[in-house]
């Protein structure tokens, strides 16, 4: 059995809980270890429900990192998402958490790319750590396009990345910072899902599996999250600072443990109690007051009758 989700004080599951609801404007798929795992299901928590499947994966793989629970990725351990989901986007932006821990060979971080044919859209790291964009096809319209960061990563160092695309270019923000974008191969198209050839198309992360590539990631990945929009910088921001900004919870007091909201009943009920006691208290003693003036009233008016007779 896999461990719980890490995100302890509750998570906002619809974007009216949110304390941040306009991070949901175009959400279209959102995979965060932390927040949500049963058995071999990483859970969607887009609300389209496209739960992804960990394939190879053990409770070995489900690391408490610093970004909280990620999912170690190696040979042959990637994360089925399902096929064809986002077929008709033609912008959008992709926003991932990674480390790596090996540049010996080309690292796969994701793909939507067809088994039986080399068609695909993926993001993956360079053998000298720049971080890429490859959108190819050897069908019509046949195209082979690949961009990459100007700066790169280092191993074993935790990196946010975001991917944009307007439909006629490619944007790059390693850690919160755009990137000047080198051609690799062809030119920056902003070529996105929609313009590969229609198909079965499997969406993974951590595996590349072509006729021509059968290829994966070693090292770890937390959040990861696929949007119909180009992101603002200024969003683009704060899921650098956050990558569960999205998902937290407008009102806080939410996540308090039932111990912590009876203790505060109880708190509630002592003070309460105090308060009635002390009412009482002046109550009588006001009703004691009274008494005693009416005591000395009747006593005077004794005397001086007596005093006339």
């Amino acid at each position: 059995m896999l461990p719980s989700p890490s995100f302890k004080n509750g998570f906002a599951r619809y974007k009216g809980h949110s304390k941040h609801p306009k991070l949901w404007d175009g959400l279209v798929g959102a995979w965060l270890p932390s927040l949500g795992v049963q058995g071999q299901n990483l859970f969607d928590q887009s609300g389209f429900r496209n739960d992804g499947v960990l394939t190879n994966m053990t409770n070995d793989d489900w690391v408490n990192s610093e970004n909280g629970y990620v999912l170690a990725y190696g040979t042959n351990k990637y994360v089925q998402l399902g096929q064809n989901l986002f077929e008709n986007l033609d912008q959008g932006s992709i926003v991932i958490q990674f480390r790596v821990d090996d540049f010996s060979t080309i690292q796969e971080i994701y793909s939507h790319s067809a088994s039986a044919a080399d068609h695909f859209l993926r993001l993956f790291v360079f053998t000298d750590g720049t971080v890429g964009v490859n959108h190819s096809s050897t069908i019509s319209p046949i195209h082979n396009d690949a961009v990459t960061t100007g700066n790169s990563v280092t191993v074993g160092s935790w990196n946010h990345f975001v991917l944009t695309s307007n439909g006629s270019q490619w944007e790059m923000y390693l850690n919160g910072k755009k990137e000047a974008l080198s051609p690799l191969v062809g030119s920056n198209t902003g070529d996105w899902f929609s313009v590969l050839p229609s198909g079965t198309h499997d969406d993974r992360i951590g595996r590349l599996e072509s006729v021509s590539v059968d290829a994966f990631f070693d090292g770890q990945i937390g959040s990861f999250s696929v949007y119909n929009r180009p992101l603002f910088l200024q969003e683009i921001a704060k899921l650098y600072q956050d990558p569960h900004a999205a998902f937290e919870l407008r009102r806080r007091t939410l996540g308090l443990s039932t111990s912590s909201v009876m203790k505060g009943i109880t708190k509630g009920f002592d003070a309460s109690s105090k308060g009635f006691v002390e009412l009482g208290a002046a109550r009588g003693l006001t009703r004691g007051i009274t008494e005693l003036d009416a005591i000395k009233g009747i006593t005077k008016g004794i005397r001086t009758r007596l005093g006339h007779s």
